[in-house]
């Protein structure tokens, strides 16, 4: 299955052909600007109903996200390892709480 999603590999699908991008399986698809518009028209079978009216397509390149930068192809991202502030802080009170019960249990007077 990866072999095929690693290979360009385009889908036909309602809305239209849907490209698979071999950097990260990413789907990508025309994308539609439409506006809302009142169907005054005599006689139409939309008549005095609110339908779309294309403006504009969008090339599926155009519109496109990013290649996320840490992407390895068959196998998952790597997440980098971060500590907040308030966590570090928490973590760093407790060594110190920990230093302070060890000394008193070894350096108290007998």
């Amino acid at each position: 299955m990866r072999t095929h999603l690693e290979s360009g590999l385009t889908i036909d699908c309602p809305k239209g052909p849907t490209y698979l991008r071999p950097e990260d399986h990413q789907g990508l698809a025309e994308m539609y600007i439409a506006t809302a518009v009142n169907d005054t028209v005599s006689g139409s079978e939309t008549e005095n109903m609110v339908i779309a009216e294309l403006v504009q397509t969008l090339d599926r390149f155009a519109v496109a996200p990013p290649i996320a930068s840490n992407y390895t192809p068959g196998g998952g991202t790597a997440t980098p390892f971060v500590l907040d502030p308030m966590t570090l802080a928490v973590i760093g009170i407790g060594v110190v709480a920990i230093i302070i019960v060890v000394g008193v249990i070894f350096f108290r007077k007998k």
